[in-house]
């Protein structure tokens, strides 16, 4: 033979070979030696998942973190955060996600944030936020985090904004907004932010030319819904409107300056998780009208206007987070 890898040779090779120099004798015996104490690089295999982070079961503050692969529909565990938390706010950016706030059970509203690398599947905690903020609007704009509003560690409204500076690990004073939110909205793309809704509000405000102003407002008011900014739209889903939860579904056109309202779910809910995937958009958890924790998942189809049920989530929980990331499939582990 002309190649072997040194793992497959045995030290039976080793004293039945005759060798014209003791050298490569003594070094095959410990390069043998040596591989037998490294363990094989596992398959880097990867799957589409939906990444779930924290959430509130009605008894515990969570720091679970789950992974839901939409081809196969079975659930698997991650690796859990440092901090559990829930109404807190999530964001895919340089290949890692980023977990940022939110409220702890012992400590009330949080500045933590902390990042998952899906290469690893470790987390590891990040530079805080000047402001604690539960319930804020978080969303990536001109490749930074950006987050807005939210309560802070006394339970006040803010109408502050920060943003994440990657390279120097620090958190900046952006504009504040014209009103102060929570449990809204915060989305961008390449050029505008938009603040959408919050408790007992339907307005819309702009960030564009270094100044925010108020555009169309949404037909109802709308807390705790889910929003999403997709090829020049806004998405925004359930919430709580006032005295009761939605199930309506709104969208806005950012070209167009209006709002149209699209087909309803089954289930009306709010504090619920969201995220994109493959043209879906998918809705898990929250909590309904009767203030009942949901493990129901639904999406929603945004080419064809159809609501469908999928596999339910492990558990009744609201104030989860979502994102739809890559990984690597042997970090998912499914329950027996």
């Amino acid at each position: 033979f002309k190649c072997i890898r040194i793992p497959y040779l045995s030290q039976k090779f080793i004293s039945t070979t005759k060798f014209q120099n003791s050298y490569y004798e003594k070094y095959l015996s410990r390069a043998i030696s040596f591989s037998k104490t490294v363990s094989p690089r596992k398959c880097l295999d990867t799957a589409t998942v939906i990444m779930t982070t924290g959430g509130y079961d009605g008894n515990n503050c969570l720091l679970a973190s789950f992974a839901f692969n939409t081809i196969t529909q079975k659930w698997g565990s991650l690796a859990p955060m440092k901090v559990a938390r829930h109404d807190h706010g999530t964001v895919l950016i340089w290949n890692k996600v980023f977990v940022i706030g939110g409220l702890n059970s012992h400590r009330g509203p949080i500045s933590n944030v902390e990042c998952f690398n899906p290469s690893q599947n470790q987390w590891s905690e990040v530079c805080e936020m000047n402001s604690k903020r539960k319930s804020a609007g978080v969303c990536v704009y001109n490749d930074k985090i950006f987050v807005s509003g939210g309560l802070d560690g006394s339970y006040n409204a803010l109408d502050t904004v920060e943003f994440y500076d990657h390279e120097l690990n620090t958190w900046n004073m952006f504009m504040p907004m014209n009103e102060a939110r929570y449990c809204h909205g915060l989305v961008g793309n390449e050029t505008c932010l938009f603040a959408i809704g919050g408790w007992k509000s339907a307005s819309l405000e702009r960030y564009y030319n270094s100044q925010w102003c108020l555009l169309s407002p949404m037909s109802i008011p709308r807390a705790g819904a889910t929003y999403l900014i997709f090829n020049n739209k806004i998405y925004v889903f359930g919430g709580y409107s006032e005295r009761y939860c939605v199930s309506s579904l709104e969208i806005y056109d950012i070209t167009l300056d209006n709002w149209v309202i699209q087909s309803s779910s089954q289930i009306s809910r709010w504090r619920a998780g969201s995220t994109l995937v493959n043209n879906k958009l998918f809705i898990i958890g929250g909590r309904d009208c009767s203030w009942k924790y949901l493990d129901i998942v639904e999406s929603y189809d945004l080419e064809r206007d159809e609501w469908s049920i999928d596999l339910p989530f492990p558990f009744q929980v609201m104030g989860l987070e979502c994102s739809t990331l890559n990984l690597p499939k042997h970090f998912i582990r499914f329950s027996k």
